[in-house]
């Protein structure tokens, strides 16, 4: 059996089941076993926003987690689909009347957040490869300064 620990997975786990929780509550809304219209009041612009953010974040959580890894393609596909649980969910949550209004709203929303999570990635291959900060001690650094005296004087 494999680690999760041991692959570094442990986060997109959590990820994956909550995006699966959401979009199951939000199948069970469609569907009309529970009702959650009305309960999530604000407009189409704190939405949208919301998704932006996100696909902004999950972009440079991509870039930062596959960073020297073999295995790309498939967390590229996974950091891109987890937002379709929470996106449908939410939508799912706005009053009926807005839904009927605009029911094209997470497929929209869904678009910004690819946009969004796409320009991290883009931008990984040409960004400028990260230097090392070297902080070294005052008393480190007199040492390495002294040290070719001390053996140039030995040599002699």
């Amino acid at each position: 059996m494999i680690s999760v620990r041991k692959k570094g997975l442990a986060t997109e786990l959590i990820l994956l089941a909550f995006s699966v929780a959401s979009l199951f509550v939000a199948l069970l809304a469609d569907l009309g076993w529970i009702t959650i219209e009305g309960s999530l009041r604000f407009g189409l612009y704190p939405f949208y926003s919301i998704v932006a953010l996100g696909g902004w974040i999950s972009g440079n959580v991509y870039v930062s987690r596959t960073e020297g890894r073999v295995m790309r393609r498939p967390l590229f596909l996974f950091y891109l689909m987890i937002p379709l649980g929470p996106i449908f969910l939410m939508r799912s949550m706005a009053p009926a009347l807005e839904q009927q209004e605009a029911p094209l709203v997470p497929l929209f929303a869904y678009g910004v957040y690819a946009v969004f999570f796409m320009v991290p990635v883009t931008f990984r291959a040409s960004a400028p490869k990260r230097r090392q900060l070297n902080i070294r001690s005052a008393r480190e650094a007199t040492d390495d300064e002294q040290a070719p005296d001390r053996s140039a004087e030995a040599s002699r």
